[in-house]
């Protein structure tokens, strides 16, 4: 058992716990679940992934009726970037508003359509215990709050593809 001294005079960084488990919030209670195998649309915090901080990737089983091109549009998420994959083909990223990726030529059939969701580290290594909701610039100071801006309880950001996309078909008929 790995143990820490710890005491009034300490100065205790972030620690952190590496392995295959779901962590769940409420308050300033933090605990630890049994591990995350599927994840909805909507925010990945909430879904036992608060803290996580790097990529994830949805697998949506999809049919074509007919070959053409499909179209992802994923106008609320939470993330860097994120891309979107037919089947093992490569992945192709929509970085700008409208948010749409236009995948490669399809045959008909079933598909996997799979949506990258990139990570970031907000909840990882920001400031979660900084409740001034006014602040919209993070650096040192940041994380030096006390009085009305400190916290026990966490504050987290929203992360991950927040709608479902929309997906629609483009056929050339």
């Amino acid at each position: 058992m790995l143990k820490l001294p710890y005491g009034p005079k300490t100065n205790l960084e972030d620690a952190f716990l590496l392995g295959d488990f779901s962590v769940h919030v409420a308050g300033r209670r933090a605990w630890i679940g049994e591990p995350v195998r599927e994840a909805a649309f909507g925010d990945l915090s909430t879904q036992g992934l608060p803290f996580y901080g790097g990529n994830i990737t949805y697998e949506i089983p999809l049919h074509l009726p007919e070959n053409g091109q499909v179209a992802v549009e994923a106008t609320q998420f939470r993330a860097p970037l994120w891309e979107a994959a037919l089947d093992q083909n490569a992945a192709v990223s929509a970085p700008y508003a409208p948010y749409t990726a236009i995948l490669p030529e399809a045959s008909a059939g079933d598909h996997v359509l799979r949506l990258k969701c990139f990570g970031n580290r907000i909840n990882t290594f920001g400031q979660v215990h900084n409740c001034d909701e006014t602040m919209d610039w993070f650096g040192p100071d940041s994380w030096r709050t006390e009085g009305p801006a400190w916290s026990y309880e966490y504050h987290l950001h929203r992360t991950g593809v927040l709608k479902s996309p929309e997906i629609s078909l483009k056929s050339k008929k």
